[in-house]
Parts: structure tokens; C-alpha cells; sequence
């Protein structure tokens, strides 16, 4: 039985921002969830609350499981399995008599890691709410994931605190912002050409784009 599980900064300042009955929701979730593995079946602002949460959630989950080799459960509800089916190799050693739940547990045990909600939210915005009807191959996801590191390391070396809303909303800021040039470009395009990207977006932000067309509208330096 899980006795302790440590409660990060960041799960406080989300439920502070609730609503007192979404707020109760959103922690209860978090409890159940370290305490007995089961998945939250939330709706409105403390789902998107536990959403933004999930991947650290997830992550202590499987770092307990990882290092005592025991599977919290009942798990209910939810979604089981992780992103393009990665797996991570759990050994456990000899027959243990007592496991959570009654379940025993024994040889060489797979378990999924939790989906990135990061991940998730910033494929859903391109796909359903930036560029629809547009394909999402695994090459344009190793690139969306590149992206996502690329944001994160921008924002901690700006001494921004980093969370997931931090990261998805940066994500859309971009995609908003794009330079011209680069508005019918692809995920792979916008990975290779990141900083250049970003460089230009601040730029316009500040009226500094000095090449304009004959309508005055600001021309990307790749524009050939």
C-alpha cells in the first residue's frame, strides 16, 4: 500500500485558480489517482485542471510502480496506453505474497507511459483548430515533440516557471503568430527554421521588419 506521494507547487497554484467545487474535484482526482491508481472521469474546468497536471501525475504513478514493482490499482475510466505505443521495461524480482489489491505480480511486467498532455493538447490545436484537414504522420510528430522541447528550453531560459499551460499556450501564441511565409508551412518546416521563427515574431511584434510588399505588409527574409 502507497503511503506518501510528494505534492508539487504546481498542483496548489492550479487549484487555486478553481472554483471551490471544481477545486475539491481536482485534488480528490490527484489523491485517488497516486493512492490507487485510478483515472479521474472530470469534466469542465477540473478536467482541464488534471489535464494540465497529468503528465507529472503520471510520471510519479510510474516511478512508484518502477521502483516497487507493485501496480497501483483498481484503475477505472480513463485512457490506458501511451504514445506510439512506448513502453518501458519493468523488472520485478521474485514472487512477492502481498500486492495492492490482492493482485501479485511476477517476472517481466510492461507498463505504458502515461500520455503527455503537452503533447496531446498542442496536436489537437494544430489538427483541429489551426490547420484542418491537414495529415499528422509520425515525422510530423517527432517534430511537433522537437517543437515542444524548443519552447521549453526558451522558457526556462527566459526564468519562466515551466507547466503545461505555460507550454501549450506558447505553442498556439506561435502557430498564431506565425510570419507570413511560414502560415502554409508544415510542423517539420517551422521545427528547422524555430528560432529564426521566433526571432521574426518578435520583430514584427516591435515594428521592426523593415522589408514590406507594395500592400506595406511585412516580407520574411525566406520568403525566396
Amino acid at each position: 500500500m502507497r503511503k506518501a506521494f510528494n505534492f508539487y507547487r504546481s498542483y496548489y497554484d492550479i487549484a487555486k485558480e478553481l472554483p471551490e467545487q471544481d477545486k475539491l474535484l481536482f485534488l480528490w482526482a490527484i489523491l485517488q489517482r497516486q493512492f490507487e491508481g485510478i483515472e479521474p472521469n472530470l469534466k469542465g474546468m477540473s478536467n482541464f485542471a488534471y489535464i494540465s497536471q497529468k503528465h507529472s501525475i503520471d510520471s510519479q504513478v510510474l516511478g512508484y510502480q518502477t521502483k516497487t514493482g507493485l501496480i497501483l490499482s483498481p484503475t477505472v475510466g480513463g485512457r490506458q496506453g501511451g504514445i506510439e505505443g512506448a513502453w518501458v521495461q519493468v523488472e520485478e524480482k521474485g514472487k512477492e505474497e502481498e500486492k495492492e489489491k490482492g493482485i501479485k505480480v511476477g517476472g517481466t511486467k510492461k507498463v505504458p507511459l502515461p500520455p503527455n498532455p503537452v503533447f496531446v493538447e498542442c496536436k489537437r490545436f494544430w489538427l483541429n483548430d489551426f490547420k484542418q484537414g491537414w495529415t499528422f504522420t509520425g515525422a510530423k510528430g517527432k517534430a511537433l515533440k522537437s517543437i515542444i522541447i524548443k519552447i521549453k528550453t526558451a522558457c526556462k531560459n527566459s526564468g519562466n516557471e515551466i507547466t503545461d499551460i505555460l507550454l501549450t499556450e506558447t505553442f498556439k501564441m506561435i502557430c498564431l503568430r506565425l510570419p507570413e511565409f511560414f502560415k502554409n508551412k508544415d510542423l517539420e518546416i517551422i521545427d528547422q527554421k524555430f528560432n529564426e521563427i521566433i526571432t521574426e515574431i518578435k520583430q514584427l511584434q516591435n515594428g521592426n521588419i523593415t522589408n514590406k510588399d507594395s500592400n506595406g505588409k511585412p516580407i520574411s527574409k525566406y520568403h525566396n
